[in-house]
């Protein structure tokens, strides 16, 4: 869910302040690149059509893993271990593909 949390030094610092002394967090979201080919032919086609302000919307936040890493330590984390894994989707099936994913996901472009 984090990759939908835009205020992210606000709910790094909510997860620091609510976190057991010497608890541990484990963090899973979507990295660096996510879906940015769908996303980039989605902001294509909304420019050709004249919807610039649908074509700029920043609904996620898809961050590298330093960028990450450096803003949870800034907050006082201690990171262990940090990494981008590679989980490709399957959107080429013709009855659950792309549209599917689109009306699921990024309905806030389609407004």
């Amino acid at each position: 869910v984090l990759h939908w949390v835009l205020k992210r030094e606000g709910a790094i610092a909510c997860m620091y302040d609510h976190l057991k002394p010497n608890g541990r967090i484990v963090l899973e979201f979507g990295g660096n690149g996510n879906v940015q080919t769908i996303i980039n032919g989605l902001r294509k086609v909304l420019r050709d059509h004249g919807y610039m302000e649908n074509a700029n919307l920043q609904p996620w936040y898809f961050p590298c893993v330093s960028e990450y890493a450096t803003l949870l330590e800034n907050r006082g984390f201690e990171v262990i271990l940090a990494q981008l894994i590679d989980r490709p989707t399957a959107l080429n099936d013709p009855e659950n593909g792309v549209a599917d994913w689109l009306e699921m996901f990024a309905g806030a472009f389609l407004q």
